[in-house]
């Protein structure tokens, strides 16, 4: 409860005030630590965890990906990704996959991201390809940007942001014969732009929580 609410420090006095910690009680403070910004921390807990002898599930590798990924910790995140799979013999699914890819988007690993996507016998959905829309617009990698964009158009084709973030990156790299493509078509698609969205925002807030 505390975690959730991000009274984090009383989160831990309680936790440390438990009698028995089972798995839930330990994720569920990781998971908080992770969503406040706490990546280290979060990560070290896992480590805790494992040395109290209780083996981490995939709810727990999700919340550590998830600390990694929100606090630009990508070695971190690929030593706990291996170590999911590899030790605890943990079939990562698309959520673990999407934290990757996030994460190498996030500090502009653009091709290291799209990789992860090619590799991997995923299905990749709106969260991946928006994890990776958004770094494009962050570090400006137009090739990848019209990948990741066509693949979310397909996805779902009613969501204006896709363009618009996609039209962003165009005229941020000077094309704006494109750009005026992608206004075009989305007013053939009678489709509005999102209203206050700006080169600025990123998709991952519309589809990473």
């Amino acid at each position: 409860m505390y975690a959730k609410s991000g009274e984090i420090e009383d989160a831990d006095r309680a936790f440390g005030e438990m009698k028995e910690k089972n798995v839930i009680s330990w994720t569920s403070l990781i998971s908080g630590y992770g969503k406040h910004g706490y990546g280290s921390k979060a990560i070290s807990l896992c480590k805790e965890m494992e040395d109290e002898g209780l083996a981490p599930n995939d709810i727990t590798f999700l919340s550590g990906l998830f600390a990694c990924s929100h606090s630009g910790l990508n070695k971190e995140a690929s030593e706990f990704f291996n170590s999911m799979i590899n030790r605890h013999n943990i079939l990562p699914r698309a959520e673990h996959y999407s934290c990757m890819v996030d994460l190498f988007a996030r500090v502009g690993q653009l091709e290291e991201a799209y990789s992860i996507i090619c590799r991997n016998n995923i299905t990749p959905n709106a969260s991946l390809w928006g994890a990776i829309l958004g770094g494009c617009l962050s570090y400006g990698n137009v090739v990848l940007a019209e990948t990741a964009a066509m693949h979310l158009i397909n996805l779902n084709p009613d969501i204006s942001v896709n363009y618009t973030v996609l039209g962003n990156i165009y005229a941020t790299a000077g094309l704006w014969h494109k750009n005026c493509k992608i206004r075009n078509l989305m007013t053939h698609r009678k489709l509005k732009k999102t209203p206050g969205y700006s080169s600025v925002d990123s998709p991952r807030s519309i589809y990473l929580t």
